[in-house]
């Protein structure tokens, strides 16, 4: 990807990208019967439906122009994103980049007091939210006023919630409704117009204005474990940099899997490594039972995964039962000398089961000569959970892993953990 490093703005290389990888297969959701998809076409199955990089440009086009022109979003401006994962997520995300707008991810589980505080904090012009989460922001917006906040974009259904009088709210397709506003375009850069399509078209764009590299992309935001939430200022040229720093593009086939919410840097910057690659990204619903999670996985079948540590303790805490059923013989030949005195083999048993270090004999069990038909048990489980043999780069970051899962990781593919690449710098491990 040097042209990414080459190029001109962010807003020129995420045009380029779209260009260039128009035909192929970007995003992926699951839709469930009875309903319509991403094309309008009626769906009579559960199944994932895949959208190519063309369909989204067309849509991030329109919602850049509904941005700037029916709202009057000018560059610079900030707007913020509150939603669970989904195409709208990124098709917002990559029309602020358009408009060259800062665009700040807010997590639908924060607390309404650190959302009211991120949105005066940052003082946001307009806040892109799915009708599931609309009241928890008109919640917020009852603590303290907001005065900077002009708009509200709506996804999905409509809601009966009163706004304050100063706040324009308009729904997701009204704003991408180019009839509605009187303006048509293929894509908008934000520095000017550029029609799609055309085989004589560049695919980069000279930019009208040279583009400030110290201004902000984004400002990442995290509560942490204590205080109020904390924002860190990314710039143009770090995220730039950090978007092509990733692992997605040494995977072949290109394919991840996002689940985590895009309001971590972590998943959003994934997704833009992918789209700069050329890459496809399956959204994985996290919000329902873990199997349900577990499946969706294994239905985008991702070549590349990053895991919070909580996910993949999960995923060992699946098959852990009968992993301590299958290292007990080896756990009690390793005790046995320490437990001499117990002359049966129940006895013996029950000192292993309420030895407080069980899981380091566990552990100590693993690494013996006869233990490799369990790791190889093992393996095959931790692989036929993510779908077999499709993921060749795990990642796990976030809270400390567990060092059974991180032994785990390290056995079923050998890959880097982001616990290494957290010695290099904080950023590093967020994007």
């Amino acid at each position: 990807m040097s042209w990414v490093t080459e190029g001109g703005s962010l807003s020129e290389c995420l045009h380029r990208a779209f260009y260039l990888y128009a035909n192929e297969r970007y995003l992926g959701v699951r839709v469930s019967p009875g309903k319509y998809d991403f094309h309008g076409t009626w769906v009579d199955c559960e199944h994932f439906r895949w959208t190519t990089y063309a369909d989204a440009l067309q849509v991030v086009s329109k919602v850049a122009c509904g941005l700037r022109n029916r709202l009057s979003l000018p560059p610079r401006a900030s707007f913020g994103i509150c939603s669970e994962n989904r195409p709208e997520w990124l098709f917002a995300d990559f029309a602020g980049t358009f408009n060259n707008q800062v665009v700040v991810g807010l997590h639908g589980a924060w607390p309404a007091a650190d959302m009211n505080l991120t949105i005066r904090d940052i003082g946001l012009s307009a806040i892109v939210v799915t009708a599931s989460l609309a009241q928890h922001i008109r919640s917020a917006l009852d603590i303290e006023p907001c005065p900077s906040l002009r708009s509200i974009i709506i996804i999905g259904e409509e809601t009966t919630i009163s706004w304050p009088d100063q706040i324009v709210v308009v729904s997701w397709s009204e704003l991408v409704d180019n009839s509605a506003h009187g303006h048509e375009c293929s894509s908008h850069t934000g520095f000017g117009i550029i029609q799609v399509g055309q085989a004589e078209l560049d695919p980069v764009v000279e930019s009208k204005e040279p583009e400030d590299w110290t201004e902000p992309h984004t400002l990442i935001y995290s509560s942490g474990t204590t205080n109020s939430p904390k924002g860190v200022i990314v710039t143009k040229k770090r995220w730039k940099v950090d978007a092509q720093a990733g692992g997605v593009a040494v995977v072949d086939p290109r394919q991840v899997c996002s689940y985590m919410a895009l309001a971590h840097g972590a998943d959003r910057g994934i997704v833009w490594q992918a789209t700069f690659c050329g890459g496809s990204i399956g959204f994985a619903d996290a919000h329902g039972p873990f199997e349900s999670l577990l499946e969706d996985i294994r239905s985008i079948r991702p070549r590349f995964f990053l895991g919070l540590s909580h996910f993949w303790n999960r995923v060992h805490a699946e098959f852990e039962h009968e992993l301590s059923v299958r290292l007990r013989p080896l756990c009690l030949y390793l005790l046995r000398p320490h437990v001499a005195d117990l002359r049966t083999l129940a006895e013996t048993n029950a000192a292993a089961v309420s030895c407080p270090n069980f899981h380091l004999l566990e552990r100590q069990a693993m690494r013996l000569r006869e233990g490799a038909e369990v790791r190889a048990w093992l393996i095959q489980r931790t692989q036929q959970a993510m779908g077999d043999q499709s993921l060749v780069k795990a990642v796990t970051g976030g809270a400390h892993t567990s060092p059974e899962v991180h032994e785990q990781l390290n056995d079923g593919y050998k890959r880097e953990t982001a616990a290494k690449k957290n010695r290099r710098s904080s950023l590093s491990c967020v994007i």
